[in-house]
């Protein structure tokens, strides 16, 4: 299992999740594995959002990205790192 951990959930984000979750059996004849989103770093937990997820993937917490074994790859598609 090939674990991804997203960094923000914008256009960006919200279009990889779904091109992942969409093609995971493409995706897994061409890699010889499964890839799946585990985890999504959000500023809100409650926001409305167009590509519906999974709500326990998401979190505020950074770490849990990093302290997930689970995740090999981690992907910054956030939009402004600036803003807090």
């Amino acid at each position: 299992m090939i674990g991804i951990g997203l960094l923000g959930y914008g256009t960006v984000g919200q279009g990889l999740y779904k091109i992942v979750s969409e093609r995971r059996d493409q995706l897994s004849y061409i890699l010889s594995d499964e890839m799946e989103v585990l985890r999504v770093l959000v500023r809100d937990l409650d926001k409305k959002r167009d590509v519906e997820i999974d709500k326990d993937k998401l979190t505020l917490d950074f770490e849990r990205i990093l302290d997930d074994s689970n995740i090999s790859i981690i992907v910054e598609v956030t939009g402004d790192l600036e803003k807090g």
